[in-house]
């Protein structure tokens, strides 16, 4: 599993009397809470959507649901946890209703071929975030959220399928794909591997 986690720059924040103010109506602290969840989060629908405008807009779908869901939030300790949990289940939800999941399987020959798929997440374990990033943009909707959902957020097949929809077999076809085409796009970053 790729390593994406970044240390929360805002660890020493009062969420709790934020959290309060933005109960009580207080536009400053709703505006302070909002800045400081789209520098922490935007990066994971980011991770999903073709376009920062797309990603803008689940992002917001995700602050709505984490405004009206305040009072919820004094209970939690951690609260970028939590918040975090509402943008990812968000951006899920908006990808199973826009993303098309053709139903593919994979063959007996695809299965002797996945051992050679490994390099393609020990070059991405050696590359700085902002490549991989890249990187991943480059394959198509299904195939990155599959691809992302399985390597950088750690889900099982039965748990992607869950999410999207699809069968179990369905998301293995899918991340198979997607170490196919990232293959061949990291070609380039292959002799990384013998100098780090």
């Amino acid at each position: 599993m790729l390593t994406l986690i970044t240390k929360t720059k805002n660890h020493f924040m009062d969420f709790p009397a934020i959290i309060e103010k933005c109960q009580s109506g207080d536009r400053n602290a709703q505006s302070e809470l909002y800045a400081i969840l789209y520098q922490e989060l935007l990066n994971v629908p980011m991770r999903y959507m073709n376009n920062k405008e797309e990603a803008n807009g689940v992002f917001n779908q995700g602050m709505l649901k984490i405004f009206q869901s305040l009072d919820q939030a004094a209970e939690v300790s951690n609260f970028i946890g939590w918040a975090y949990t509402i943008i990812h289940r968000t951006t899920i939800d908006h990808l199973r209703k826009m993303t098309n999941y053709k139903k593919k399987y994979l063959t007996v020959a695809d299965y002797s071929k996945i051992d050679s798929f490994m390099q393609v997440t020990e070059i991405l374990d050696r590359l700085e975030v902002a490549d991989i990033f890249k990187v991943i943009q480059r394959l198509p909707q299904s195939e990155r959220t599959v691809f992302s959902l399985f390597e950088i957020d750690g889900f099982k097949h039965k748990e992607i399928g869950k999410m999207l929809g699809i069968s179990e077999s369905n998301s293995k076809y899918i991340l198979h794909t997607a170490k196919k085409k990232l293959q061949k796009l990291l070609s380039n970053y292959s002799s990384n591997l013998k100098v780090r």
